[in-house]
């Protein structure tokens, strides 16, 4: 499928993404990260202006056609559960622009479940964020993120 779309241009991004359907996420899980990382770096350059008059394609539309692909393309991430996914989804909500910290889910980052997760994180050596998710350890979550997955998959696809 990867060839099938133009993953150099978010309207490509966002056709590609569209195609996948969320029982299928995790046999796109290479793509997913693909496009999870320029779909990030397209933020970046937005917020910093580092995306001139000239690479901007007028037959894309509006960046605000656009705004959503990083967080659709995270809850599919989610869907696949892989905890090695969480260092790249902790540096776009941290580390690349305010609205991603404002407006990316942290629920994203458990799609293999907080114990699973946090266990992996600490293996690895990333205490700061195995630290900040080990709230989500207590109890059982599972309920809580299953709720809020059938809400990213309503507001994404619309039922």
């Amino acid at each position: 499928m990867q060839s099938d779309f133009d993953l150099d241009t978010p309207a490509g991004r966002k056709s590609a993404l569209r195609a996948i359907a969320q029982g299928d996420a995790v046999h796109y899980h290479e793509l997913l990260r693909c496009i999870f990382a320029a779909e990030v770096e397209f933020r970046r350059k937005l917020a910093h202006d580092d995306l001139g008059d000239d690479d901007w394609d007028s037959t894309w539309g509006e960046d605000d056609d656009y705004f959503e692909n990083v967080y659709w393309c995270a809850w599919l991430l989610s869907l696949v559960g892989d905890p090695s996914d969480v260092p790249s989804m902790w540096h776009a909500k941290y580390e690349v622009e305010f609205d991603l910290q404002c407006g990316f889910d942290i629920e994203n980052m458990l799609g293999a479940g907080p114990a699973r997760t946090v266990a992996w994180l600490r293996g690895h050596g990333m205490q700061e964020i195995a630290d900040y998710l080990a709230h989500w350890c207590d109890g059982d979550r599972a309920a809580e993120l299953a709720r809020w997955s059938v809400g990213r998959r309503r507001y994404f696809l619309g039922s």
